[in-house]
């Protein structure tokens, strides 16, 4: 009876045992029974390189958004491109350790001293294979150019110079220097982007090479805008680096403020420095200066027209020199039609920033005109029409110092 009572005791207080076991309350770590669903996100800091075979290392981030209780694993694949697996290493499986939730990987261009064509490679990271956790597989491509000894290669690359609002769009999300601005890198004959015979345009940072194929002679690099931000308006620093298989090692030049995007027509660019080739060799002179600006030196002539004859209704033009500023607006003289015009003479020393701008008046905008004469006649612009055929655009209209008003 004894031993019967004691089977009885050791039985319910085992079945009490799983029962307190199987509590879901008890469960610890970084997971509960119910399970949760996270997303994976793959943060790439850079867009699609074109760079020369040198070992230049590539490094990312996946982070998850909520840890787990077990490893959440990424394979990392090449999908396409015509290089192999000489030309470049990588991380093949990105783990994320249970109870983290991110975790890193590289790709690495490797170097060689094989003369070849251009490659490509095409990088996937993540795919379906992928478990515990909803991704979007994140893709990236290179392209690997390879140079002889004769060549010289040129990497560009540009920054947003940082201030507590530079680096933020108008909504205060961070915008990186790629995004903000496209810029293109130009080789020319002439100082300036009007004699280009080469150079780079993605949609990144750029690299181009002067080849040792290239006749003799001088040239220049030059940087312009493909497009940029047109809603904020930052200075934007430039930087440039040489290199020459076995001759120039990385060497590197920096251009603050080179560019700003408030001033991106065709005739803005910065020539960044002057190379001279004679055969495998390569002097390189830094410039470092943008579009210069016109020679403004002499007496300008500006005409003013009202079509109805009673002046131009409190608009006026303003004139600043060197930072000095006035204003002229036309008198009414004469009817409606006479069409009278009132001259005003500008005189601009040597060297001076000159430029005119123009604020509309209070009614009648259609019956201003406005023409320019610089000191050698030559006429650089009409604006306003009489009898409404156009009106004055209010704001900057010329400027010796800037290509694009």
């Amino acid at each position: 009876m004894k031993i019967n009572f004691i089977k009885k005791f050791l039985m319910l207080f085992a079945l009490s045992a799983i029962i307190i076991s199987c509590d879901p309350d008890e469960q610890t770590g970084f997971s509960v029974t119910t399970p949760s669903s996270p997303s994976v996100s793959i943060e790439l800091d850079f867009s699609n390189p074109t760079l020369i075979e040198d070992d230049s290392e590539f490094t990312y981030t996946v982070s998850i958004s909520e840890a787990q209780v077990v490893d959440v694993k990424l394979h990392v694949s090449q999908i396409g491109g015509t290089a192999d697996s000489h030309d470049y290493e990588m991380t093949n499986l990105i783990s994320i350790p249970a109870g983290y939730t991110s975790a890193s990987g590289s790709i690495t261009i490797l170097s060689d001293e094989l003369i070849e064509d251009t490659e490509t490679l095409q990088i996937q990271i993540g795919s379906e294979t992928t478990a515990n956790a909803a991704l979007a597989p994140a893709t990236t491509e290179f392209t690997i150019l390879n140079y002889t000894e004769g060549d010289l290669v040129i990497d560009m690359s540009w920054a947003i110079p940082f201030t507590s609002e530079s680096n933020n769009d108008n909504e205060g999300d961070e915008i990186s220097a790629t995004a903000f601005a496209d810029l293109r890198l130009l080789i020319s004959t002439t100082p300036d982007n009007a004699g280009v015979i080469g150079g780079a345009d993605g949609g990144s940072f750029e690299t181009a090479v002067l080849e040792g194929s290239t006749p003799d002679g001088t040239y220049y690099i030059v940087a312009d805008f493909y497009a940029a931000n047109e809603e904020i308006f930052r200075d934007i620093d430039l930087s440039m680096e040489l290199n020459q298989a076995g001759v120039i090692n990385g060497d590197s030049y920096s251009y603050p403020a080179a560019l700003n995007n408030a001033v991106q027509c065709s005739d803005a660019y910065f020539v960044l420095a002057e190379v001279v080739k004679t055969g495998d060799s390569y002097a390189i002179t830094s410039i470092g200066e943008n579009q210069p600006p016109m020679d403004a030196e002499g007496d300008w002539t500006m005409v003013l027209y009202d079509a109805w004859g009673d002046g131009w209704d409190a608009a006026y033009l303003t004139v600043t020199i060197d930072g000095v500023a006035t204003n002229y607006t036309c008198p009414a003289i004469g009817g409606p039609g006479d069409f009278v015009p009132t001259e005003f003479i500008i005189s601009v020393p040597a060297g001076a920033a000159f430029s005119i701008s123009y604020t509309a008046g209070s009614d009648y905008e259609n019956e201003h005109a406005f023409d320019l004469y610089d000191p050698n006649g030559n006429n650089p612009g009409w604006w306003g029409a009489p009898f409404g055929l156009t009106n004055i655009p209010e704001g900057l209209l010329f400027s010796n110092t800037n290509p694009c008003p």
